[in-house]
This record gives C-alpha cells, structure tokens and sequence, in this order.
C-alpha cells in the first residue's frame, strides 16, 4: 500500500464524528413542541381572522367589506409573519435533517472503508511475516546447495583420484603377470633340466670307471644342479610372492571399483537433490 493511500485511510478514519439519528430526532421533537405550542397560544387567543357574522358570507358580500379593492388584496392575518418563521424553521428543521441524514450515511460509508482498510492493512502485514519466513528458508536453501555443490567437487576428487589408482592396480597387475608368466616358464625350464641332470647321474652311477674318469664332470654337474635346485627355490619364492601380490592387486582393484561405484551413486544424489531445489528455488 502506497503513502498516498495511507495519509488517505489517516484522514477518513480521523473525521470528525457527526451527531447521532437520535439526537437530531430529539432537536426535531423539540422544534415540533416549538411550532405546537405557539400553535395551541395562538388558537387560546381565538383572534379570529374575519368577523363572526362575516365568516358564511359570499365572496361578494365578503368584498364589500371593504371600500377599496386593493385593500383586500394587501390584507394579512395578524398571525401571519408568526406563521412565516414557523414555516421558515420548519423548512431549516427539515434541512438539517437531510444533512444530518447525509452526514450519518458518510459516517456509515468511512466507518466501512476503515475497516476494509484495517483489514488490508492485516493481510498486508501477514504477508509481508510470510514472505520473511520464505526469505530465511531460501537462504537456508542457497546454504545448502553450496554445501552440496562443495561435498560434489569433494566427491569427484575423491572418485578421480580412485580411478587413477585403479589405473596404477591395472599397470601394476599386468606387469605381475608377466613377471609370472616368465617365472613360471623358468621354473618349468629348470624342472626338465633338473630331470635331464637326474637321468645323467643315474646313468653315469651305472658305470663306475666312467665315474672314476669323469669325476671333474660329476662334481660340475652336481654342483650346477645344486645351483639349478637354489635358483628353483628362489624362482618358487618369487612366484609365490607375486601370486601374493597379485590376489592383493586384484582384491584392492575390486574395493576400488565397489567405492567407485558408491561414488557415482551419491554423486548422483546430490546433482538430483540440487536440480530439484534449484527447480523450487526458480
């Protein structure tokens, strides 16, 4: 509401109040004992206006009672300027009357825009607590929606960061099996030469003095077969470490795979939850 119209409602609701229908009613009471009153002293009086022996007379007999004709047209009552200001009062009487009634219709009419203005002026108030209320809460909101816009940049760190480190399980993982591919390759290697070594010895057993002879070669053979068997040993460590290895590889590729997944999902949530608040806020 406007200031125009607030000085406006000021003024209608400061007139100044106007007589009641009663109490005029009380003053035209009093000013109809007035004109009754001097009406009944009048008649006390009993002045007639014609003689009594004058009062059944024709209209010509009543003219010749006087001498001259413009007599009887300049002729009044005794009464008659009493009646002029009895007339006269009661018109004024009636006047007020109407004025009063305007007034007290006025009255009835600004007594009903003070309250359609009151009643504005409340609805006017209750919106304006409504509209308090619903700026909090949008700022409630905007706090919020930064907390979810700062949670998501977190989140897709997080996830990123999560899928580089798969990218480094993978490599990892891949070059652990190769190593245990060729490991294992090796490892098969040695075994056949171990065999080969094995028939050798038995067959060299066999015959003694070819042992005797050749005991430079038994003891390089036995000696490298110790080293094949050391080397064996060692290759089987080493696979075993890398089996190790790669079921920890394959465990931790799968966590990040599950926490990714998580990831994506509250991500998910969150770009939901803001689109729709943003879509509210809008």
């Amino acid at each position: 509401m406007s200031k125009q119209s607030l000085s406006s409602s000021k003024n209608l609701i400061s007139h100044k109040p106007c007589k009641s229908y009663i109490d005029i009613k009380r003053t035209f009471k009093l000013d109809d004992e007035i004109f009754n009153s001097s009406c009944t002293l009048e008649a006390k009086k009993k002045t007639p206006i014609f003689p009594k022996n004058d009062l059944y007379k024709t209209q010509e007999s009543y003219e010749t009672l006087f001498t001259d004709p413009s007599e009887a047209i300049d002729y009044k009552p005794k009464n008659f300027k009493l009646n002029l200001k009895l007339d006269k009062r009661n018109k004024e009487c009636k006047i007020l009357k109407k004025r009063a009634e305007d007034e007290c219709s006025m009255h009835e009419i600004l007594s009903e825009q003070d309250e359609i203005i009151r009643i504005q002026c409340d609805i006017i108030e209750r919106l304006k607590s409504k509209n308090r209320n619903l700026k909090k809460i949008i700022q409630k909101q905007e706090k919020m929606l930064e907390e979810m816009k700062n949670t998501i940049k977190d989140e897709r760190f997080e996830r990123d960061w999560i899928e580089e480190q798969m990218k480094i399980v993978k490599e990892k993982s891949k070059h652990l099996i190769k190593e245990n591919n060729n490991s294992t390759q090796s490892n098969e290697k040695i075994i056949r030469r171990c065999v080969e070594l094995e028939a050798y010895i038995v067959e060299m057993g066999s015959d003694e003095e070819k042992c005797k002879g050749k005991n430079f070669v038994m003891n390089s053979i036995i000696d490298q077969y110790e080293g094949i068997r050391k080397e064996n040993k060692l290759l089987n460590e080493k696979c075993k470490e890398i089996s190790e290895k790669f079921i920890a590889l394959e465990l931790e590729n799968k966590f990040f795979k599950l926490q990714e997944k998580k990831m994506n999902k509250k991500i998910e949530m969150l770009l939901e939850n803001r689109d729709t608040k943003s879509v509210w806020k809008g």
